[in-house]
This record gives structure tokens, sequence and C-alpha cells, in this order.
């Protein structure tokens, strides 16, 4: 079976999790979603601006957390983060993350991410991911200046990147879902809306390290203020 092919056998495999008992269900894997229909910064989760930004709930169906930016000036804006690093890559505990967001004003202005990442006030600084453990979809200053609205899905450890160019591009206004399957330590494959795409293969040395559900919206350029709405996210990982 193909990468890719395996990657979408285990992202349905693992959708049947809610459907099994509960003696079963927390003896087989752990799962941390939210669906934003409120939001609590002080317990759940850590918010942190960069000199601007506003993380807030706002109506729609389902619920919706808005990121804003906040901010027409280069390097503001908003980041949320699970307050607790629950997730732990290992070697045959397989973990799923996906979140379903869009972008607007604009997708050529905006530097983004949503994934896992260690636990930092500041992920993002002078336009790039400064942050030495992640995983996930992100836009920084140099992606965005060589094609608007490009997501790579980027893997860093302890300081050592691996990427995937161009998984996604944003489309303005349009609802998308970001997801990725990491396969042990071995491989992670990233998922749009449900596709499997090119896998990543992290340093044979990956020393994982624990993670939490991470988003940013910062601006970019210097002209415009970008908002990213964030429908819902989840991540489970086989125990």
């Amino acid at each position: 079976m193909s990468i890719a092919l395996r990657a979408e056998h285990m992202s349905k495999l693992m959708s049947r999790y809610s459907q099994r008992p509960f003696y079963n269900k927390f003896r087989d894997a752990y799962l941390e979603a939210d669906d934003f229909t409120s939001f609590d910064a002080g317990d759940d989760y850590v918010v942190s601006q960069a000199t601007a930004g506003t993380a807030d709930v706002i109506d729609g169906a389902g619920g919706i957390l808005e990121l804003d930016s906040n901010s027409a000036t280069a390097d503001q804006g908003i980041q949320v983060q699970h307050k607790t690093e629950t997730f732990l890559p290992a070697a045959d505990k397989h973990i799923i993350f996906e979140c379903r967001c869009k972008v607007t004003d604009t997708i050529g202005g905006v530097q983004f991410f949503a994934g896992l990442s260690t636990l930092d006030t500041s992920i993002f600084a002078a336009g790039e991911n400064s942050t030495d453990d992640h995983v996930g979809f992100e836009a920084n200053a140099t992606t965005q200046a060589a094609t608007a609205g490009r997501l790579d899905l980027v893997h860093e450890d302890g300081g050592t990147r691996t990427s995937q160019s161009t998984a996604h591009t944003l489309v303005e206004d349009t609802y998308v879902i970001l997801g990725f399957f990491i396969d042990g330590i071995s491989r992670i494959v990233p998922l749009v809306n449900g596709v499997a795409g090119t896998a990543v293969t992290p340093s044979a040395t990956w020393t994982p390290t624990e993670l939490a559900a991470s988003f940013v919206c910062q601006e970019e350029g210097g002209s415009v203020d970008p908002i990213v709405s964030l429908d819902w996210y989840y991540c489970i990982q086989i125990r």
C-alpha cells in the first residue's frame, strides 16, 4: 500500500473511533477537539499577541473562532495554542490532525500556521517560524513572497526543518480542511480535504517532544489585515 493510500486508510479507520464504546475508546486513543461554540482563553488556551490581534467566537453555524490580526503592520497579529502539550509522536503511535479554516483580507498577506507546536508565545518572529519543534501547514514571509497563499507542510525537530512545498494554495474566503497523518515517527503525510499528498520524511534522528494544537494569524506584507476563521479542529493519537 502506498504512503498516500495508507494515510487515507488510517484517516477513515480512526474516524470510527467516535463510535467505539467508552471502555475501549479511552484505552485505544486520545482525542482532543474543539468546535468553538465557546472559547475559554483562560483555562483551555493561551492567546498571545504580537502587538495586536484578537481571538473571539463569532456568529456562524456550528461555531467559529475568528483570529483577527487587527493590524496592517508586518509581523503583527494573534496566535492561539492549547494550554497543554498533549501529543508526543512515537513509533506506532499514529496521529491525525485536521482543522477547517479559511483566510480573508487576504491570503496573500497572512503569516499562517495550523498544526502542532511546542508552547511558545511568539511562534513567528520576523516573518518566520521560530519554534524548534512543530508540525503543520505554514505560510511565512519567504513562501508568501514566492506564491501568495502558498502553504507548505513543515516539520521541525530541534531546529532542523524538513518540508513539502505547496501542499496547498489557499483560495480567498474559501474554507479548506487542512490535516496531516503522522505515521509513527517515520512519515508525515498532508491531508487536504481528506486527500493525501506527498509525504515529508523526518530526520532519521527525530527526537519527538510534546506538542500542542497551535494556530497563527499575523500580517505579512504590511498593507492588509488578514483574518483566519477557524471552524473546528481535532487531533487523535493512538495510545
